[in-house]
This record gives structure tokens, C-alpha cells and sequence, in this order.
């Protein structure tokens, strides 16, 4: 309950921050708004790999912000989780990028981990 609360209040309460000088490669650069179509039925197989596609690169950006944030940062998430979290921040953010979608749900995880003082 505390990572959905979260979730939603950083996803709607926050604004795409720019990468600015952080160079991405792969799917990190697309629109959260490619991210959405390609989830609009019907889902053709291009749509699908693509889809699995940018959720690796997702994955993979979390495993190395667990290696400099907080190395346990994804020991109470499923794949499937991180998907439901990327498509709210997409839902509500379709300009920004996959790569700021993926942060947001870092940040998100940090805060869940976060003991509330």
C-alpha cells in the first residue's frame, strides 16, 4: 500500500525532469506516449517485442540504480510490478521519456524503503 501511495502522489505531483547531459542508448530516449500505443490493442508482434524490449531496458537501469542507490531497492518487486508502476507514470506523463519513467520508479522504490520518521 505504501509504494501505490507513493507512486501515485511522485507520478502526478512531479514533472519530467530533463536528462540533461546523461546520453542515453536503446529505448531509455522513446516517449512515454510510444510506450502507451504499443499497448493499445491490438497488440500486434512488433508491439510485443517492442514492449519487451523497453521493459529489459527498464530492468536493467534499476539493477544499476540498485548497485548505487540502494542494493536491496529490488527485492520487493516483480517484473510485473515495474511494469504496472512505468504504465501509471506513463499514463500520467506521455511526453516525458522511458528513461524518466524508469527513475520515477526508482525514486519510488528509495522512498518505499525510506523508514518514515
Amino acid at each position: 500500500m505504501r509504494i501505490t501511495t507513493l507512486l501515485l502522489a511522485t507520478f502526478v505531483a512531479t514533472a519530467p525532469v530533463q536528462a540533461g547531459t546523461i546520453v542515453l542508448l536503446g529505448p531509455g530516449n522513446q516517449k512515454c506516449s510510444e510506450w502507451n500505443l504499443a499497448r493499445t490493442p491490438p497488440i500486434s508482434q512488433a508491439d510485443l517485442h517492442e514492449q519487451h524490449r523497453r521493459l529489459d531496458w527498464i530492468l536493467g537501469y534499476l539493477g544499476g540504480s540498485a548497485q548505487w542507490r540502494d542494493h536491496k531497492l529490488l527485492t520487493s518487486v516483480t517484473p510485473d510490478d515495474v511494469e504496472r508502476m512505468v504504465n501509471l507514470y506513463c499514463i500520467a506523463n506521455p511526453d516525458a521519456t522511458v528513461y524518466w519513467a524508469a527513475d520515477a520508479v526508482a525514486d519510488v522504490l528509495v522512498a518505499a524503503r525510506t523508514p518514515v520518521s
